[in-house]
């Protein structure tokens, strides 16, 4: 939830394509924006400080192979304003946790394949 507390930013399975992709819901308004359509997963969805973006894993989830990125989004719907390898080696996961306070780092968490097998 972001921290003014009048909105979430969650992922949610598209029916026709079959996988998560991100939405932020106005919880005073009533209204929803789809923020990804993605033809791969975007999961795990952080605000940024100010509210204006979201960071997100793009890719497949852990114990999947496929390649994983990190993207932000503008959080009201008008696209994607980056995206990124994760940082770290073929096989790994990796997903966003936090920002910085000035909102110019994303923190991130890294799971190593090797760890897993």
């Amino acid at each position: 939830m972001a921290a003014d507390g009048q909105r979430i930013a969650r992922q949610r399975i598209d029916l026709v394509a079959g996988n998560p992709d991100i939405w932020v819901d106005d919880l005073a308004r009533g209204t929803r924006v789809r923020v990804t359509a993605s033809d791969e997963p975007d999961m795990l969805p952080v605000w940024s400080p100010d509210h204006t973006r979201v960071a997100y894993v793009n890719g497949n989830s852990p114990g999947r192979p496929g390649r994983r990125r990190l993207a932000i989004a503008a959080a009201d719907g008008t696209g994607v304003l980056r995206t990124i390898p994760c940082p770290a080696h073929d096989g790994d996961y990796c997903e966003p946790t936090d920002w910085s306070v000035d909102g110019k780092q994303v923190l991130v968490n890294v799971l190593s394949a090797k760890s897993r097998s």
